[in-house]
């Protein structure tokens, strides 16, 4: 194992490995659907159901199966997880052993390092108690157009369904997400790319929202929502006059949201992460070089003028070198968002090869698998 993985890492590990032996894609047809749904109520509604259901993550007990899948160039990928939730305790996410892998386990605490000092992500890592999501919805408002369309189901649940249109000509279709009714829960959630087809997808098979769940048995480690250290503009600004890329932006859309750091001197890694209010990716930098052994079973792929190492795992990893730096980007996003991000920042060639400089797999909370609200 590589030395730089916590436990929550190898965990998360766990359920990559386990991602293409898990369920088909075909598991997911228990979904209902809402297909041909056009906006019908104005955007206020539709901000108050997210602003609702960011509430009702941590509030809301909650215990079900989950189906999750990822559609990407190079592979599709399902997984089914089981799921527990205790206000106040956090979220136990189970991945049942398979023919091919054992399971894995990780507890998710709903209070830790980054509940103070880091707004709250509709995909990603870190989060806010109880439900501090401003700047993602923010950032949801300003790069697309949010409405309500009618009402449909999942898991035998009537929903309400919120749908996000890019804004241009084709006001194409980005993401829907249908919201329990009764109790606010975000029961599926769908993510489009521009040519309409669907990128991530998540949704209850089974869910039970009426009893408070118990945690029983040997828990695995309580894992942090966020790693390191958060920075202040000043010092971000100081790093960056040394050589530090962390750009403020990346591709059209995608802003940052939350600075972190962890470690010192050539052992130090900082955690960028972006969102552009539906989709989330965590950009990790570290000084050295690249050696291919640490990415050794990823797909190499060539992107744009790029080479770079992936990792069809849910959510997908990236990780290539350039000017002095390694990137790992950890993105539940579009591919053409993630090639963009890729194309922005420095790439070499060809990969450089040398001493290792220790590559710490950025990895986004397990929650905003299961509920982008978490």
């Amino acid at each position: 194992m590589n030395p730089a993985m916590s436990a929550r890492s190898w965990a998360v590990t766990a359920v990559g490995s386990l991602l293409l032996t898990g369920a088909s894609t075909a598991a997911v047809t228990p979904w209902a659907s809402a297909e041909g749904a056009n906006p019908t109520v104005a955007s206020s509604e539709a901000v108050a159901t997210l602003q609702r259901a960011s509430q009702a993550a941590r509030s809301q007990p909650y215990s079900g199966t989950q189906f999750l899948s990822a559609w990407t160039r190079g592979a599709t990928t399902s997984v089914v997880v089981n799921v527990i939730h205790v206000p106040g305790r956090g979220s136990l996410v189970q991945v049942p052993a398979t023919a091919d892998g054992v399971g894995a386990s990780i507890l998710e605490s709903d209070s830790g390092p980054s509940a103070a000092d880091g707004p709250a992500g509709l995909d990603g890592s870190p989060a806010v108690l109880p439900g501090l999501d401003a700047e993602p919805l923010a950032l949801l408002q300003r790069n697309y157009d949010v409405s309500m369309a009618p009402a449909g189901s999942c898991a035998g649940r009537p929903a309400s369904v919120v749908e996000v249109r890019r804004r241009g000509v084709d006001a194409s279709l980005a993401g829907r997400f249908w919201v329990d009714q009764r109790t606010g829960l975000v029961l599926r959630r769908e993510v489009f790319d521009t040519q309409g087809r669907t990128v991530r997808a998540s949704a209850f098979g089974t869910v039970d929202t009426d009893a408070v769940p118990t945690m029983s048995g040997k828990l695995p480690p309580t894992s942090a929502k966020a790693s390191g250290e958060s920075l202040s503009a000043g010092r971000l600004n100081a790093m960056r006059s040394t050589g530090w890329t962390a750009p403020d932006r990346l591709g059209a859309d995608l802003e940052l949201y939350d600075t972190r750091a962890t470690g010192a001197g050539r052992n130090q890694t900082l955690h960028l992460s972006y969102s552009d209010g539906l989709s989330t990716l965590s950009l990790f930098e570290q000084r050295g070089r690249l050696d291919a052994a640490a990415v050794r079973g990823w797909r190499r792929e060539r992107i744009g003028a790029a080479d770079v190492f992936v990792n069809d795992t849910l959510p997908q990893r990236v990780a290539w070198a350039g000017n002095g730096t390694v990137y790992t980007m950890v993105a539940d996003a579009p591919g053409e968002m993630i090639d963009a991000v890729v194309a922005a920042l420095p790439h070499e060639p060809e990969p450089a090869r040398g001493v290792l400089a220790r590559m710490r797999h950025g990895l986004v909370r397990v929650g905003s698998w299961l509920n982008p609200f978490g």
